[in-house]
């Protein structure tokens, strides 16, 4: 049974004007993905989903296949989950196994796309990247009281005790197609965790991340 990747970048993004050309190291996020996506996966199983022209000619000189956005589906009030669910009605393919990777992780690794496949092989309906967490977090109760998310006020662990907690890394999802249509969502069924303990986790949303993503990329490539 086949899988097929789908890199969703859309034009309109709000905080970062064309965000998802935006530089660094030299070369787009949108690039960095898809070169990424492209050590795993042969071109023709390979979609860029765009509403922007700019970001489709991108896309095709790296050879991959075009799926054109819908306008309904590239405005903020969409869901990721809804314009995949799009695209997979537009292509109407018959593939078991649905891969996709966000532009906004610049530092996301090719495994990263081999081990999401591995678990959805292994039986999972869907899987995606994490990587461990051991912050102590808080939270405020609704009389705005301090409330600890993992410890007690009482007891606190050492950091290096506060296992077993991951944050979503925002990089690469798979998940199940018929159980991800079936349910709309993209954690559907029985989900795996993809646990990155190696590598740098960072998000692209402000323009100082971009500033930060450039400095830090000669460290981490």
């Amino acid at each position: 049974m086949t899988s097929i990747c789908v890199i969703p970048a859309r034009g309109g993004s709000k905080g970062i004007i064309k965000k998802n050309l935006c530089l660094v190291n030299n070369e787009t996020l949108l690039n960095r993905t898809v070169l990424k996506a492209k050590s795993i996966f042969p071109n023709n199983k390979i979609y860029v989903s765009s509403d922007d022209d700019d970001i489709i000619y991108e896309a095709q000189s790296q050879g991959v296949n075009i799926h054109t956005r819908k306008p309904k589906y590239a405005s903020d009030e969409c869901s990721t989950e809804d314009s995949l669910l799009s695209f997979l009605d537009d292509i109407n393919s018959d593939a078991k196994y649905l891969i996709f990777a966000q532009c906004t992780s610049p530092f996301m690794k090719a495994e990263e796309f081999l081990n999401i496949k591995t678990k959805l092989k292994a039986g999972y309906d869907s899987a995606f990247s994490v990587y461990p967490c051991h912050d102590f977090q808080w939270k405020e109760n609704h009389n705005g009281k301090a409330v600890p998310l993992v410890n007690s006020s009482q007891f606190r662990v050492r950091r290096q005790d506060n296992t077993n907690r991951y944050v979503e890394a925002g990089s690469v999802y798979g998940m199940l197609i018929k159980k991800f249509k079936d349910e709309k969502n993209r954690f559907c069924g029985n989900t795996a965790l993809n646990v990155e303990m190696d590598g740098f986790h960072f998000e692209i949303d402000k323009p100082r991340d971009l500033i930060l993503a450039n400095l830090l990329a000669p460290y981490f490539e």
